[in-house]
């Protein structure tokens, strides 16, 4: 993707969803679930759980057979339920495998993203946080991830910072203009935007700016 590109004087970067992902947004679809697994600690043991069952190889030791991933979703569900009662009856291993498949990809995700940064900090483009996330947020994943040798957190674009969403800096010249372009004196052409958001990057494109979506 770097390739792509020789000119580029600035990079913008969303935060939710490209350096970081939440891997319970999507797999979460039930509210009584969703209840549960916002409890952090909760969170990170089933976490830990999901690793130290699938991540072991899948031969059974005494039957000497192979397990197939789906087996060891199934022993992990059965672990769970006894460890928390209150674990509703609609999650079922196809929940469990959803869920795991988006934390791992999230995981890679923000690899990559971070590398990508890099690539482009060592060619003398400056990048940016450009986030509806909050203040709060921001610092978290600053912390979190080690996001401050890519990072200037004062320098971030938040949408609470500015008082408006980021897709409608991107539809108004006037105010790209403001907020972006003659803040760090570039034109449209001279920016790379890395975000999740389609609508967001489509909008990116009609002003001129090289807008990469990231899945």
């Amino acid at each position: 993707m770097i390739a792509l590109f020789n000119n580029e004087k600035i990079v913008l970067c969303d935060l939710g969803g490209v350096l970081t992902t939440n891997p319970w947004e999507d797999f979460i679809e039930h509210q009584t679930i969703r209840n549960i697994f916002d409890d952090q600690e909760l969170s990170k043991k089933v976490v830990r759980e999901v690793f130290s069952i699938v991540g072991y190889t899948y031969k059974d030791p005494i039957k000497k057979t192979y397990w197939t991933e789906k087996d060891c979703w199934e022993i992990f569900l059965e672990k769970a339920k006894q460890e928390i009662p209150s674990l509703p009856k609609c999650v079922t291993v196809k929940h469990l495998m959803k869920m795991y498949s988006q934390y791992n990809h999230g995981i890679l995700r923000t690899k990559v993203m971070k590398r990508i940064i890099g690539k482009h900090k060592q060619n003398k483009t400056k990048p940016i946080i450009f986030s509806n996330n909050t203040e709060f947020w921001l610092r978290k994943q600053f912390s979190e991830l080690h996001l401050k040798h890519l990072f200037l957190d004062e320098e971030a674009i938040l949408s609470h910072r500015i008082a408006m969403p980021k897709i409608k800096i991107l539809l108004d010249k006037d105010l790209l203009k403001k907020h972006i372009l003659e803040p760090y004196k570039c034109v449209p052409k001279e920016i790379i935007y890395y975000d999740d958001n389609a609508e967001c990057i489509d909008a990116a494109h009609n002003t001129g700016i090289n807008g990469i979506l990231v899945c």
